[in-house]
């Protein structure tokens, strides 16, 4: 079994994601800049017509501005890459504009060793999310725009063929699904053809209500199933699984049509501070309860589910236990909601109990 304390061992771009790239822009405002683009003090929208000129405006009036590599997948590989110490063991891709903000993005995920090799346009301009603060309270604004142009070409740069061609664990979203469902579907057939591991996070309920037949194309090649119980939820409703009970949907999700025979489908079910649910080898299901985290330590859980899967995939393709990945999962994600942002402290902690290891 693989360890991460010992990130010699993991060979560089084993891990290939795609995803929406957004580059997120934080800083303390006042209450008349919310006003000016009407925004509430803890929204979460997208951005429209009102608001397009948010993010430029918050760069020339707040000075003491912080730019962080962001978007769900990126989240997810900075705090992968967190734990595996060794720079680009995963690798990123998605679409970004031809501008400063794209260039801010590239330069600030290169710096906590992700490998970004991005599509670049100049349809759009880099996606953005503000983050605008007012005393304990965050409202976010995302700005998709250039994610949106992400075309499955960009698969066939030499660069990005190569970095294929070795990986051999594959991330992506719900959010990228909606983006460029013929990119995923081309990943999964290289996965099938060469039994490569897909792993696929549903990310957000809409997706399977209003994308329902683009899931049901990219599902038979997927490997690893993530989500919360919200989304599996609004999965049972849309594929009419007739059941509430995350057990029955766990079990459901892991027989539905797959075309690897060779990997059993694992589903993974967080339910926030509750117990989180894997069903693996069939019909099997381990349940792994959350460490509570006192309210008085919760800065915000926005960014808990991109946090827990990063843990998790950071042992995930050492080849660790399932326990091990669950254990990491929640340990990652109780250290994002005790930040502010998706974000996590200077050094990892991560004690697995079974083995007593540390990486301190």
């Amino acid at each position: 079994m693989g360890s991460q304390c010992q990130p010699s061992n993991l060979s560089e771009g084993l891990l290939f994601g795609l995803g929406n790239p957004l580059l997120d822009i934080t800083a303390a405002v006042d209450t008349q800049f919310l006003e000016k683009y009407g925004l509430n003090a803890n929204d979460a929208i997208l951005g429209g017509e009102k608001q397009k000129n948010l993010s430029h405006d918050m760069v020339e009036k707040y000075k003491d501005v912080i730019y962080t590599a962001g978007g769900s997948c990126l989240n997810s590989f900075r705090i992968a890459q967190w734990h595996l110490r060794k720079p680009h063991v995963v690798t990123n891709t998605g679409c970004v504009g031809n501008d400063e903000f794209g260039r801010i993005l590239q330069k600030r995920a290169l710096e906590v060793g992700v490998n970004v090799k991005f599509q670049i346009t100049d349809k759009e301009p880099t996606g953005t999310c503000p983050v605008l603060v007012t005393g304990t309270h965050r409202s976010l604004v995302a700005f998709l725009n250039a994610a949106l142009c992400f075309d499955k070409e960009h698969l066939k740069d030499a660069d990005i063929k190569d970095l294929i061609e070795k990986a051999q664990f594959f991330y992506t979203t719900g959010y990228f699904l909606v983006v460029s469902l013929p990119s995923l579907l081309e990943i999964g057939q290289h996965c099938l053809q060469r039994n490569k591991c897909f792993l696929f996070n549903i990310s957000a309920g809409y997706v399977c209500e209003s994308y329902k037949n683009s899931v049901e194309q990219l599902l038979p090649y997927v490997d690893v199933v993530f989500g919360n119980d919200q989304e599996f939820t609004a999965f049972s409703h849309a594929f009419d699984l007739g059941t509430t009970d995350m057990h029955e949907i766990a079990k459901k999700v892991a027989v539905m049509p797959k075309l690897n025979s060779a990997r059993k489908r694992i589903v993974v079910i967080t339910q926030g501070p509750g117990i989180a649910l894997v069903c693996h080898d069939g019909l099997t299901i381990d349940e792994y309860p959350a460490t509570r985290i006192p309210d008085s330590e919760i800065a915000e859980t926005n960014g808990a589910g991109d946090g827990f899967v990063g843990g998790f995939l950071s042992q995930f393709i050492q080849g660790a236990s399932l326990a091990q990945c669950m254990a990491c999962g929640h340990y990652t994600a109780g250290q994002v909601i005790r930040q502010h942002g998706v974000n996590v402290p200077p050094e990892p902690n991560f004690v697995f109990a079974d083995s007593q290891q540390t990486c301190s």
